[in-house]
Parts: structure tokens; sequence; C-alpha cells
């Protein structure tokens, strides 16, 4: 029986019949590069030496001239990497092009090997601009760089690689979060969302835990959001937003008269009258009533009888209140104030009424 041949213009894959049971080269590649994006089954850590168990393909200093590859796997361009066992590197430590301080910025890369149907390291020379923030890679998109060594004109590698490695992308997976034992276990650096918590999250040593452990890309921000989470929690701890005083004033000599200046709650929610305070500048004399003013709310005082409105007393020049017949203000109605009564001799001047609310 013949295979059937898969058109030159579209092929669909896989299948049991038909030119769908071909599966090349190109057919795998195409399909693996669609599954996640070329890089090391890993996850980024600050430090420039990552974690045990966190160091696949990862390369530690044997000495000056050699490095040790650590076991670990690797995706490119769809093309599946394996390294089952420690592998040593030895390196190129001679050249002619060094920078400032006799020490040269070098690569250690896993390359693609079309040509040889297979995966190669390779040591870049000065691949890496420190100065001029580059990396030159020599066949982008076919290679992954591992691992920084800072290179000695004359000594070779003195200090530990670092940590260089482009990462795989892994889909995202979704997770409960409530029961956290009854979660799958995460690969490391596998990414979730826990839907339950609203958090993202990252698999870590066999364990789900928020993304804030494990990344921190900026310090300055970190700090600055967590400054900023205090404050909202200082502010939402408060029992209420701080009071505001309404002020009417009647400059010059005080007499008997309905307020029509009106002050509108336009805030968007509901007011709460606190206190009433009424001062003058000169006091009012002569007579017993003194200075007798009112606040109305759309124009019904907020006062049980005339008994129970503020009063400057005749010789004396402020008075406070804080009982009322109704202390709610909602959003839209508005205050006025009147003086019902003022000194027989002497009226009173500059009057000023501070409305109290929050």
């Amino acid at each position: 029986m013949t295979t059937p041949i898969p058109s030159t213009t579209e092929h669909g894959w896989p299948f049991a019949t038909g030119p769908g049971q071909v599966v090349d080269e190109h057919s795998w590649e195409t399909m693996a590069s669609t599954w996640q994006v070329s890089g090391v089954v890993g996850y980024p850590e600050t430090g420039s030496v990552p974690s045990t168990g966190n160091r696949g393909l990862y390369a530690t200093r044997i000495s000056a001239t050699q490095i040790e590859i650590q076991p670990g796997v690797a995706s490119i361009a769809g093309h599946f990497y394996e390294l089952k066992f420690p592998k040593t590197f030895d390196l190129d430590i001679t050249g002619s092009v060094w920078a400032g301080d006799n020490t040269r910025q070098d690569v250690v890369t896993l390359r693609l090997d079309r040509n040889g149907a297979g995966f190669q390291f390779v040591q870049l020379k000065n691949a890496i601009d420190m100065t001029g923030q580059t990396l030159a890679l020599e066949t982008p998109g076919e290679e992954i760089p591992l691992v920084q060594l800072g290179i000695t004109n004359g000594t070779g590698l003195t200090a530990a690689p670092i940590d260089r490695r482009w990462f795989a992308g892994m889909h995202v997976r979704p997770i409960r979060g409530d029961v956290p034992f009854l979660d799958p276990a995460p690969r490391d650096g596998e990414l979730g969302v826990d839907t339950t918590n609203n958090f993202i999250v990252v698999g870590q040593a066999g364990e789900w835990v928020p993304a804030s452990q494990v990344f921190n890309n900026d310090g300055a921000l970190a700090a600055a959001v967590a400054d900023l989470q205090t404050r909202v929690t200082d502010i939402e701890a408060e029992p209420a937003a701080g009071p505001i005083t309404l002020t009417y004033s009647i400059s010059g000599s005080v007499t008997v008269g309905a307020g029509t200046f009106r002050i509108y709650n336009d805030s968007g929610n509901a007011w709460t009258v606190l206190a009433v305070r009424a001062t003058v500048g000169t006091a009012p004399t002569g007579g017993t009533n003194g200075i007798r003013i009112d606040v109305n709310k759309n124009g019904t005082s907020i006062f049980a009888s005339s008994g129970a409105q503020p009063a400057i007393a005749v010789s004396t020049n402020t008075i406070k209140t804080t009982t009322f017949a109704t202390s709610t203000v909602a959003d839209g109605e508005y205050l006025t104030v009147d003086v019902d009564t003022i000194g027989a001799t002497v009226s009173g001047s500059n009057l000023v009424v501070q409305v109290v609310v929050r």
C-alpha cells in the first residue's frame, strides 16, 4: 500500500488515513512551535546563580578554562533537546578584542544544528556589551543563551557563570486554589491562575505560590506598591471621610431675615450635620434674646423648636450646638441660614455661621 503524498500547497495532520498520515520534520516543527516558545525548562530567579533544582542547562565553573553544563531540557524552534548527564565544556580564553578592564563578556549558547541534525553548545566571544546594552547572537531564532562568562585576558574564567538562560513558555494552567492539595502539582516555573483568590501563581518546589514571591523585577516599584497598599489599608480602616465646614457670613450689622444663600450637597453622598456654630465680631446688647439663628434643609428647620436653635446670648460672641431634629442632608438637597432675633440695643455685627458636616 502506498501512502498518499501531501499536497505542496496545503497539509493537515495527523490523520489515520490519507496524506495526514505523513508527519515529517517540517510538520513536527510547525506543530511543536505552537506549543511553546524556545527556551530552557525552568524559571528565572533574581540571583546570578540559580537555586538547586532549577539548574537545567545552567553551567557551573570547574576551572579557569572549563565549565560543566548541568542536565536539563530545552526547546528551540520546535526541536527538543535533553542533556541527561553533566557535560564538561572547554572554554576558548584566547582572543584579541578585550574591554578596557581586560575582560570580555562571552556567552555560551545552545544552538540548533539543522545540517548536523542535532544540537551543539557554542561559545560566543564578546557577545555581551554591558555598556551598549546589546546581545549579539550568531543565529537568532535557532540558539538560546545559557550563561554569561567574564573571561579575563591571560587568566580565563575567574567567577561563577551568570545565569542568562531563556525559558520555555508554558501554557497557563487554571487552578481553584481554595483546597491546594486537590490542585495538580506544578512543574517549577509553571504559570497558573488561582481563580479563587485571583492570583497569578507560579510553580515552585512542587507548590503553587503567588507570583510576587518568585518574581520581583523592579525593587523600587515593589516598595512603592507596598507603600501604596499600606496607605490604602489605612484609609479603609478610617471610619469615614473627614468633616467639611460650610460657612455663611454677613458683613456689617446683623438684621433679621430669611436666608436666600443656598449651599447644595453635590458630593454624591449624604451629609450628616455634626455641629453648628455662630460667631459675631460685635456682641449683641439689650433685650433677652440675643442673636438666634436657624439652619434649614430645603426650607425646613433642622431643629425641633425655636428653643433648640443656637442663640448668641447678650454680651457674648459665640454659641455652638450639636443637637438636631434632623441631621441628614441627602445628595441634591440644600441648606440655608435665617436670622430670627438680634440684640435690642446693639444688634451685633459680622455674623459667621459654620455648619460642620461629614
